[in-house]
């Protein structure tokens, strides 16, 4: 195993993803999750042909197979019921459907096999370019690798200066 260790900041989709992607790779992992339990909001996701190729990967497709539903067809309709495009799902165009919930438990459910902490509870409100993590409440925690996968309001983001922004311009 490496000496390198990355600390992940949400335990969403694909914060779970890239820890157990680092972990596979050698990499110690923490996944720091501010709500007090990992869980994901929303009903059902469809996964591609690239999320498949990773979650086979890593070892997930028999497990998420058998809670999901691998799709064989697609159709685009328009308003009336015409059918505009009809697509075969098979192959390259490979899609599932499974629910958030499951797949996020999943995902948990296989970090913690594979070694990664999880920890919840855990509200990171920065991070700096040489991969200081600030916590609250916590003593800072130094990374070879910071990852900000917490969500549209990114707390790593924001402390980076890395959110653009839309500006309108004049004529």
């Amino acid at each position: 195993m490496s000496d390198k260790h990355a600390e992940v900041i949400g335990a969403g989709l694909v914060g779970l993803s890239t820890a157990l992607l680092l972990r596979k790779a050698g990499w110690s992992v923490t996944v720091h999750e501010q709500a007090n339990a990992v869980r994901e909001i929303g009903a059902g996701i469809s996964l591609h042909q690239g999320a498949c190729s990773v979650f086979e990967y890593l070892g997930l497709m028999d497990r998420i197979l058998a809670e999901g539903i691998d799709l064989d067809a697609s159709q685009a309709l328009s308003h009336t019921g015409q059918i505009l495009a009809d697509r075969d799902l098979g192959g390259a165009y490979r899609q599932l459907a499974i629910r958030r919930q499951v797949l996020i438990k999943l995902l948990a459910d296989e970090a913690d096999t594979q070694g990664v902490e999880v920890l919840t509870g855990s509200r990171v409100t920065g991070a700096t370019p040489d991969g200081v993590l600030t916590v609250e409440g916590k003593e800072p925690r130094q990374a070879d690798l910071v990852v900000g996968a917490d969500g549209f309001h990114s707390a790593v983001r924001e402390s980076l200066d890395l959110t653009g922004r839309k500006v309108e311009r004049s004529n």
